[in-house]
């Protein structure tokens, strides 16, 4: 093993002295061909001034002896240089202090133009990281907030009238469901929100079902869900996100019928699976549902959609480690959720 180390790395220092060797000849090929032709007419107008043959020859075999001496010199030089180049491939975005050292005045310009991209890089940078801050403080302040109103308006709709008490609890639930997804979007950025430990698939799926009880109720659609004992380990919080806006998905695309919940153990992973009978998918539609802002030909029909749901789902998806796909056939869609089941899988 450690031979087969060794002659891989060999071979890629080959590949790396090549290469440079190669670069080298293309960059200096108009100064040999200057110092071809120069020791050419060299030789030519010593033997018109009758210089004898051996000494023609030997100054030429001196002056090549030199320059390839010079040539080999120069050659190291740029080797080196060109070694410390690749190296600063990633390091020079966060430093420009191993810069290679100067060695014309060139060299020194090419420095400076450098830094001074260094320095704007960085300004821009912390410009946009401020303007980022300012925006995530802004809407994170704004998704709490919404809450509170939300909340009154809960408790007054419970003192309302039965026959506008659904429809107005409906909308209230609309309401509240886009301010968590704007918070939602918010954390996903981060990337930090997320803490993995052993999570009964059942107990979420009870928790997204017992949200939208009402809208079961109120549009007469079946509940198909039989419960079990899988646990995986996952981010709860997270994954009962992403099972809501499935659900949610499902009833709002579903005028009549029934939407069906399954979870079972497959190969190393569990598939949750929601399913519904309604108006489905169009073909055309279907492997663009999880882009940002797309809407689909059913949801620009419904006005209904905004595109974003079933993306922040997929995202969630990928920080969880879990794959996500979509079936729909003629009537009724498919969505499933593959979360592996007893690791974290997260890049």
């Amino acid at each position: 093993m450690s031979r087969l180390r060794g002659a891989k790395r060999f071979a890629k220092a080959a590949g790396a002295f090549f290469a440079a060797a190669g670069a080298y000849l293309r960059d200096k090929a108009r100064v040999i061909a200057v110092l071809i032709a120069l020791f050419v007419l060299f030789g030519i107008f010593m033997a018109m001034y009758g210089v004898p043959a051996r000494a023609i020859v030997y100054a030429e075999v001196v002056g090549v002896f030199v320059c390839a001496a010079m040539g080999i010199l120069s050659f190291a030089r740029a080797f080196h240089k060109r070694q410390i180049l690749n190296a600063l491939r990633e390091e020079i975005l966060l430093t420009t202090e191993h810069l290679p050292e100067v060695q014309n005045s060139d060299d020194e310009l090419y420095g400076e133009l450098i830094e001074i991209l260094f320095d704007e890089k960085n300004r821009l940078r912390g410009e946009l990281s401020e303007q980022n801050e300012n925006a995530l403080t802004y809407f994170t302040i704004w998704a709490h907030q919404i809450k509170t109103p939300i909340t009154a308006m809960n408790l007054a709709l419970h003192d309302s009238e039965p026959a506008d008490r659904a429809e107005l609890l409906r909308e209230l639930l609309n309401i509240e469901r886009y301010a968590e997804m704007a918070l939602c979007y918010i954390r996903l950025g981060g990337g930090e929100d997320f803490e993995f430990r052993a999570c009964g698939i059942d107990r979420v799926v009870k928790n997204a079902v017992k949200r939208f009880s009402p809208q079961f109720i109120r549009k007469k659609i079946s509940l198909v869900y039989e419960p079990c004992d899988i646990v995986v380990v996952t981010d709860e919080k997270w994954l009962l996100f992403a099972v809501e806006q499935l659900i949610s998905n499902a009833l709002k695309y579903t005028p009549k019928g029934s939407v069906t919940i399954t979870a079972e153990k497959t190969g190393g992973a569990v598939r949750l699976t929601v399913a519904d009978t309604g108006i489905g998918i169009l073909p055309e539609d279907l492997p663009r549902i999880f882009e940002r802002g797309y809407t689909g030909v059913h949801g620009r029909a419904e006005r209904r959609s905004t595109g974003l749901g079933l993306y922040l789902t997929r995202l969630i998806c990928d920080k969880l480690g879990a794959k996500i796909s979509a079936v729909s056939e003629d009537v009724g869609t498919s969505v499933t959720i593959e979360i592996p089941e007893n690791a974290d899988t997260r890049e």
